[in-house]
């Protein structure tokens, strides 16, 4: 005969109610899905300006959602109050998470820490601490609506239209009513011009090296992409890392329905690995930026420049998803499989939580050319890899690109080009589709093995 926990004890509300509670959430504790940190270490300042080590009950690593939170325990005995609540948004405060939640045997609390405070967003009211099941959906369908998927558009080959990929998935992305951050980490940084953040306009007008050089170097005193990465390693609250986030251009926030945005981290001549800190960790610093911003977007898209240094490692490791514009043509093949060979030891180290090929995107396909199909089958053949729906060449997309507009937005203007147009939102569905699918069948082996 099982015996009743003892409610009154923090550890078996631990054991048996709040460990319960995250394995129904699909947060197994050994898990490639999650990883908890029991008796998390937090620095608490002094009065006398030293430190005290407090320890918060977990910190749970959500990478199937890109989310981190802190979990703080109370007992019947003594349950949540003002004191609990104010404890937590001091941990929240100094650890530099933005979620946490705080449960006892009755009561299930979560708080988003924004704006120097903890505010409560959201409670759940548990009838019978002993059937857990209820409150871990409820947790469940909570990270589901704050989950954050982040995308890194990669090619190992210069000029195969990874930046078109990349602006005009955000756009119809930010359609469909998503919240859209793309991060630049190209230092041409053809998508901070192509969605308006890189002063385009004004180079365009400039007359004189003295005006050109004067627009240079206005980019040294504003935040960017390597920025953000930088304050990765020393750590940093949210505000922080969204002082160098910019909204994009308003072109590309027209035909947007309510909630659909594109902001940008964009990048300039000053994204270069020199900038980043030696450190072991370093290929992770954006990845531990981007946790930070959980809850303010539901995509990420990172292009990426087409060379495997510092700068790409961060994207990969950041990323759940891998998306590989490439030519049909016979080096494409090639490149596909480094960068396969590339992604393996990130896959291998996250339990493939990260570095997920989603498929090949064949860009500037024509549609007589007999080596695109070839080529297409031959590495749906040799690499297993999905190839997901082509965007054909055509030069309309160049028209948008020069005038820094989606291509959906041109068509507007330019019925002609509303086929090429069509094409992106075929692959935007196709991709949204696929993630769903993984996504689904990764939960359901997740709790089978659990």
């Amino acid at each position: 005969m099982p015996v009743t926990p003892d409610w009154n004890r923090e550890a078996e509300v631990s054991v048996h109610l709040v460990q319960e509670i995250l394995n129904a959430a699909g947060l197994m504790k050994r898990s490639h899905v999650s990883h908890w940190h029991p008796e998390f270490p937090i620095k608490m300042p002094k009065a006398n300006g030293t430190f005290i080590e407090k320890r918060v009950d977990f910190l749970i690593e959500d990478y199937r959602r890109h989310i981190e939170f802190l979990v703080e325990i109370k007992s019947a005995k003594n349950r949540i109050d003002a004191a609990a609540r104010f404890q937590l948004q001091s941990y929240l405060h100094h650890a530099k998470v933005k979620y946490g939640i705080l449960i006892d045997p009755f009561l299930l609390e979560i708080y988003e820490f924004t704006k120097g405070h903890g505010v409560l967003i959201t409670q759940f009211v548990i009838e019978d601490p002993n059937k857990a099941e209820a409150a871990g959906r409820f947790l469940s369908l909570f990270l589901e609506k704050i989950k954050m998927r982040v995308i890194a558009i990669n090619a190992s080959k210069g000029g195969v239209g990874k930046t078109t990929l990349t602006v005009n998935l955000s756009y119809e992305l930010a359609k469909r009513g998503n919240r859209v951050l793309v991060v630049d980490l190209d230092d041409q940084a053809n998508a901070s011009l192509t969605l308006g953040v890189n002063k385009a306009d004004e180079f365009m007008q400039a007359h004189t090296v003295e005006e050109y050089q004067v627009l240079l170097d206005s980019f040294n005193d504003r935040k960017e992409a390597i920025d953000f990465i930088k304050i990765g390693y020393k750590g940093a609250d949210l505000q922080e890392y969204k002082n160098c986030i910019v909204p994009a251009a308003k072109a590309f926030s027209t035909e947007l329905p309510e909630g659909g945005k594109i902001e940008v981290l964009p990048s300039s001549y000053r994204t270069s690995i020199a900038s980043i800190p030696d450190n072991p960790s370093a290929p992770k610093f954006l990845d531990r930026g981007l946790k930070k911003l959980a809850g303010d977007y539901d995509y990420v898209l990172i292009d990426t420049a087409p060379s495997f240094n510092l700068l790409a490692w961060n994207a990969l490791y950041a990323a759940q998803y891998v998306l590989v514009p490439s030519q049909m043509e016979y080096l494409s093949a090639f490149g596909v499989r480094n960068l396969i060979q590339n992604l393996r030891g990130i896959q291998e180290e996250t339990d493939k939580a990260r570095g997920n090929i989603l498929g090949i995107v064949p860009m500037m396909t024509e549609v007589a050319v007999t080596l695109n199909k070839v080529v297409e089958d031959f590495i749906k053949s040799t690499v297993s890899l999905q190839i997901l729906p082509r965007i054909k060449r055509s030069t309309y997309i160049g028209q948008a690109s020069h005038k820094c507009i989606p291509l959906s937005l041109h068509a507007l203007h330019s019925p002609q080009a509303r086929d090429v147009a069509m094409q992106f939102s075929v692959l935007t569905d196709e991709i949204i589709k696929s993630i769903d699918s993984l996504e689904k069948k990764n939960y359901k082996e997740v709790v089978q093995n659990g």
